[in-house]
């Protein structure tokens, strides 16, 4: 793997756009990013709002004397 070298280090590669056109590429990134991020939250929205409660867990209604095996 070759390093990268340091005179490119923080700029942006040559790829022929102006600074409007690499703005308008950037902030049509973040659109499409911020539209995913919002399409999981609303499935996972919707999956919490169709989920049935959890029922409680069992309760152990005998007393169980202190020392005594059981089994689960």
């Amino acid at each position: 793997m070759k390093k990268q070298s340091n005179s490119l280090k923080g700029k942006r590669r040559d790829d022929g756009l102006s600074a409007a056109a690499h703005k308008q590429r950037d902030l049509e990134t973040t659109q499409q990013k911020q539209k995913k991020a919002n399409t999981k939250e609303d499935q996972v929205a919707l999956w919490l709002s169709v989920q049935p409660s959890c029922p409680p867990p069992p309760v152990c209604l005998e007393p169980v004397l202190p020392g005594s095996a059981f089994l689960l």
